[in-house]
């Protein structure tokens, strides 16, 4: 699968998703809390870490392209795109 792992934490999706049996050929991370990307980057440096979510959201279509693009270069495609968001920890 590919995962986009949206203010992901410290990517309990991706976790999950070994657990299931799930072998995760592309992993978009975006979280800016230090502590959660310094255990993510420890446990799954081929994630591909974005940073603050805002940027991204800005230009949403060009990411949503980079994302496809990346998929389709890969030599066996993810069976699905799962796109999850966790919510943000902090006072809103």
């Amino acid at each position: 699968i590919g995962l986009i792992d949206l203010i992901g934490g410290v990517s309990s999706l991706r976790v999950a998703s070994a657990a299931s049996g799930y072998e995760v050929k592309l992993h978009h991370y975006v979280e800016i809390n230090g502590a959660s990307t310094k255990v993510v980057k420890h446990w799954f440096p081929e994630a591909k870490h974005k940073g603050d979510i805002r940027p991204l959201a800005e230009g949403h279509q060009n990411y949503a392209r980079q994302v496809w693009n990346e998929v389709r270069a890969l030599e066996h495609q993810p069976t699905a795109l799962v796109l999850a968001c966790g919510f943000p920890c902090r006072e809103l």
